[in-house]
């Protein structure tokens, strides 16, 4: 399955299965940071800004 969508749009995976998953996402153009949030209360936070070929 394959989905496409815009740079301002927010997604979480999970397996909500006892079996084992690979999920693959790949990027055009490659991505040169990739933002990771945490939800409180309800609302979406920045929790880290990592920087490609730096980060991972």
């Amino acid at each position: 399955m394959a989905r496409g969508f815009d740079a301002d749009h927010v997604h979480e995976v999970t397996n909500d299965t006892n079996s084992p998953a690979v999920s693959i996402h790949v990027y055009a153009p490659a991505l040169t940071t990739m933002n990771r949030y945490r939800i409180d209360d309800g609302v979406l936070r920045l929790r880290a800004s990592e920087r490609a070929g730096a980060d991972w």
